[in-house]
């Protein structure tokens, strides 16, 4: 199996894919992580994402697209 370098999560902001990124992290190699999150209307659930994604993901990229 070749090595893995880069992972793109679609992120939630919940505790599975909270969780998931130093799982990730520990089993490929300390790869790359990039998160990405979508707003499609779902109003107040996306407080605090960005915050909760910089205690993850401090080295990392957050990409963020609004689609509402």
């Amino acid at each position: 199996m070749s090595e893995v370098k880069k992972v793109v999560l679609a992120y939630s902001g919940g505790l599975d894919t909270s969780i998931i990124i130093p799982w990730l992290k520990e089993h490929y190699n300390n790869c790359e992580v990039i998160a990405v999150c979508g707003n499609v209307g779902q109003k107040g659930e996306l407080e605090g994402l960005e915050e909760r994604l910089d205690q993850m993901l401090p080295w990392g990229k957050i990409i963020q697209e609004n689609f509402a």
